[in-house]
């Protein structure tokens, strides 16, 4: 009687185990879930973004014109907000003064210490999410927030809105913060960088787009995801970051141009023509002509200077001027 007894004790004791062994993995399922919903809420917040800065977008030209952060311009740093049906857009408020820490303010913007923009003086703790007094934006002078046409979010203010809540658009500079690394260690750690098509550049006056080679700026896109809480457990919430940059314009050395040798075919009449051949040791200018029939193209090809071409066909005549640089 008492072995049963005990028999009974310790199933009970083992089947216990077993369901608080299945409720913890159950609250580690749902936690995993949660960060991945809230990471992938953060993603779709930078591809929005994303698409606005695209040529045709409404954020290209704010954007383009955007300083260096500091505190007090607001011309530094641009944040997308996306409230949702029971928000407000000054609701989503990044800085400190709607609370310092993530249980006050759940939009908080705990990650802009780390980039270390010297223009914003704000303190940081390397590693550590900025928390401490004066690693937090006290105000939102040092940003915009831009007026977008409707639908350039979808379901914005809507109970189905994808939970994205802010989005962060700043110039890049000459070091990434959460590294510790610079772009180009020559060069003053805070100047801007630029995209000229094949590699990012550091200058050190004027903007991207005055410099003498077309050059755009690149733009750091940081995204925050928060999902609603659940009774007083608050939602899971990711911060992530794109670096992201428009094309400069195709400069190429001449108006026809080549890497490798090419043979022009065809009749060829008129003044002698010059070969030009581009590979990376040598380039020589050619000029030609073709006959086809009643009609002539006369094309000048230069490498040392823009050279300008005349299309002639019957009575009409096109004349255009190439604008190229070495």
């Amino acid at each position: 009687m008492v072995v049963a007894l005990f028999a009974l004790l310790l199933l009970a004791a083992i089947g216990a185990g077993f369901m608080f062994m299945a409720d913890t993995e159950n609250s580690a399922n749902n936690n995993y879930r949660d960060s991945q919903k809230a990471y992938f809420a953060a993603r779709a917040g930078e591809e929005n973004v994303r698409l606005l800065l695209a040529p045709a977008g409404p954020l290209a030209n704010p954007a383009l014109n955007m300083t260096m952060p500091a505190s007090g311009s607001s011309s530094g740093a641009i944040y997308v907000k996306n409230p949702n049906a029971s928000e407000t857009t000054g609701q989503i408020d990044p800085t400190a003064g709607a609370g310092t820490t993530i249980a006050a303010n759940q939009y908080l913007d705990n990650e802009l210490c780390q980039e270390r923009f010297s223009g914003l003086g704000l303190s940081y703790t390397a590693g550590v999410a900025c928390a401490q007094t004066g690693e937090l934006p006290g105000s939102s002078a040092y940003f915009t927030v831009p007026t977008l046409p409707t639908g350039s979010i979808p379901n914005t203010g809507q109970a189905n809105a994808i939970p994205f809540k802010w989005v962060r658009v700043t110039n890049k500079q000459n070091l990434m913060g959460l590294l510790g690394q610079s772009v180009d260690s020559t060069k003053p750690v805070g100047a801007q960088v630029c995209w000229d098509g094949t590699k990012e550049m550091v200058i050190t006056s004027g903007t991207c787009l005055t410099q003498p080679t077309d050059m755009r700026p690149v733009w750091l896109v940081t995204s925050l995801g928060v999902l609603p809480a659940i009774g007083n457990i608050s939602g899971s919430r990711r911060i992530l970051q794109m670096e992201v940059a428009l094309s400069p314009s195709i400069m190429p050395p001449a108006p026809i141009t080549t890497q490798a040798p090419v043979n022009l075919q065809g009749s060829r009449y008129g003044e002698p023509y010059r070969w030009f051949r581009a590979g990376h040791d040598q380039l020589r200018e050619r000029r030609y002509r073709r006959g086809f029939g009643a009609e002539r193209v006369a094309l000048a090809v230069r490498y040392e200077r823009p050279d300008r071409a005349v299309q002639e066909s019957g009575a009409d005549r096109l004349r255009f001027a190439l604008e190229l640089l070495l």
